[in-house]
């Protein structure tokens, strides 16, 4: 009985903290950020990461910083290489535009289109491809 009341205690609780949290106009909840500004780049990645269930958040966090110190605008112009190829990287995961052409600059210089294709490569253990993943292990 004793097991019972605190179950209930906790349900009640839990319901009054996810009642608290703001509701985008999708009707999820999300994570309390400041309303009268928009999200920092970094709170939008936290966010996004959540949203896609990826741990660890901090590997993440590591390597953005690494890469391009959450600037969704970083461009670093690779130069034209031996066999006469030019690339750039770009957006705030400094995603290569030649070793990744199926990447659009629209989706590079997109927080949320290069996080979740950041992501989706880090669950395939494609880590390695960025130079800061062996930085940060």
């Amino acid at each position: 009985m004793k097991n019972r009341k605190l179950v209930m205690l906790a349900n009640i609780l839990l319901t009054i903290i996810l009642l608290a949290l703001p509701i985008t106009a999708e009707g999820r909840n999300h994570l309390p950020i400041n309303k009268y500004k928009d999200p920092t780049p970094k709170e939008e990645v936290v966010i996004i990461a959540l949203q896609e269930g990826y741990e660890p958040i901090g590997e993440l966090l590591d390597l953005i910083w690494c890469e391009s110190r959450f600037d969704p605008n970083a461009t670093h112009y690779n130069g034209t290489h031996s066999n006469g190829t030019y690339s750039e990287d770009r957006g705030i995961l400094q995603i290569n535009s030649f070793w990744h052409s199926e990447v659009s600059d629209r989706c590079s210089y997109n927080i949320r289109c290069s996080v979740e294709w950041g992501i989706w490569m880090l669950r395939q253990g494609r880590g390695y491809e960025w130079v800061c993943y062996d930085i940060i292990h």
